[in-house]
């Protein structure tokens, strides 16, 4: 899993989130497709039936959350996935809010 410090990111808006890598490049991570990863994901499991898929199928997740987690992070499921490390529960908050206000969501795990 690949780590990014939260001082790394330099833009969120409702397509994804940019940072510069270890490597001093700008990379993106997009939300569309950390959301067709989770469908994936999940329409993969057993037992699934018809209501699941559909919900599965409407659904807006990217990643999952834990703000009690020392550090606090969002995790991301992009390829290969990612974990976003926050210092403080506030700068997470920030984070997690834009995320959530460009109309996606994250599972909490707190």
């Amino acid at each position: 899993m690949m780590k990014i410090q939260a001082d790394a990111i330099t833009s969120i808006d409702n397509e994804g989130i940019k940072y510069i890598s270890n490597t001093g490049k700008e990379e993106e991570l997009r939300f569309e497709q950390c959301n067709e990863n989770y469908k994936k994901q999940q329409l993969g499991r057993e037992g699934m039936k018809q209501d699941d898929m559909y919900a599965i199928g409407k659904s807006k997740c990217v990643g999952v959350r834990d703000i009690t987690a020392k550090p606090p992070y969002i995790g991301l499921y992009s390829e290969p996935r990612c974990k976003i490390e926050f210092e403080s529960e506030e700068e997470f908050s920030i984070y997690r809010n834009k995320i959530h206000d460009f109309g996606w969501t994250t599972l909490d795990l707190s």
